[in-house]
């Protein structure tokens, strides 16, 4: 349960990903390439820093684990029970996969949208640089605001897994649940400020955010307000799958994520394809998609600990 080497890994990893993408950028726009492959090497300097951040957040991780073990807390028992290796990479294997395809969430659902959007766009009558005009602005503007909330409430969800597992794992249902309901209270009180801000404000935001781009932010502002909507979703989804992870329910999300998609698919595929809704189909279709999805797990959660905490009270 200490977070701090985690923390500091993901500070390593924000500046490593800035400042190493900015000062290759800048190194190889010094070397006077022609234009037609400045842009190229550009772009891929610039994503460089996501693995320079990569690199140095583990390197961090490996040398803090070797210089100060961990040591297990008071009052949590050890088994003394050796397994193998095989079995060990066997049960890391079945845990790890679900877990990662649960957390992948969000990137599936825009996935969908890269997918689906822009082709019902051109279904729908508009031309090729229509479309993608509209697809931008919405995955540019609206869907990376949207995205924003979520990065204050994955944190919550990683800090309470060690300890809804530790009293899930001796059978304290009771103390689970109240750590569950602190929990799901704690992102509501951040998801619902955030999601009303960006729908009543999203137009002085774009405005504030894009001043540069004051057409598209009159078309993107509908967009974000229907998409803050859904922040209250995806927050509770992020929460929620936190704590199936730390109840050995690991698998659930990726039913749940297979469910959403479909509906998502669905619902783009057809308001999209209308020229009277066109874009503005893909933040319903996100509605609905983090919707359903939380209300699967808020069930599953319901049933594997016999109660749902209040959480209003």
């Amino acid at each position: 349960q200490n977070m701090v080497p985690t923390a500091v890994s993901q500070i390593i990893v924000a500046l490593a990903k800035l400042g190493g993408g900015i000062a290759v950028a800048k190194y190889i726009l010094s070397l006077g390439l022609p234009e037609k492959e400045l842009l190229p090497m550009l772009a891929a300097g610039a994503i460089s820093g996501v693995t320079m951040g990569t690199v140095l957040g583990s390197l961090y991780l490996v040398v803090r684990r070797r210089m100060a073990a961990p040591t297990v807390p008071d009052g949590i028992l050890v088994s003394e029970e050796l397994e193998s290796r095989k079995h060990i990479l066997r049960k890391l294997v079945a845990i790890t996969v679900p877990i990662a395809i649960g957390s992948s969430v969000m990137s599936v659902t825009n996935l969908v949208d890269t997918s689906v959007v822009l082709d019902r766009l051109l279904a729908a009558g508009f031309s090729q640089a229509d479309a993608e005009t509209m697809f931008g602005a919405y995955s540019g503007m609206a869907r990376t605001l949207f995205n924003l909330p979520t990065a204050l409430i994955i944190p919550i969800g990683i800090s309470v897994i060690p300890a809804i597992a530790q009293r899930f794992t001796v059978g304290d249902k009771s103390a689970s649940s109240g750590i569950l309901g602190s929990a799901l209270r704690l992102a509501i009180l951040m998801a619902l400020p955030a999601g009303l801000g960006l729908s009543f404000m999203a137009k002085p935001i774009l405005d504030l955010l894009y001043p540069a781009r004051p057409e598209d932010a009159v078309m993107v502002a509908p967009l974000l307000s229907m998409l803050g909507i859904a922040v209250m979703f995806v927050c509770l989804v992020s929460i929620t799958n936190a704590i199936l992870q730390a109840i050995g329910c690991e698998q659930v999300p990726v039913f749940t994520i297979l469910v959403g998609g479909i509906v998502k698919v669905i619902t783009n595929f057809t308001l999209v394809g209308r020229p009277d809704i066109n874009i503005y189909g893909a933040p319903v279709g996100t509605n609905l998609c983090y919707f359903i999805i939380m209300a699967l797990k808020l069930l599953y959660i319901r049933k594997a600990l016999g109660h749902l905490a209040n959480i209003l009270g």
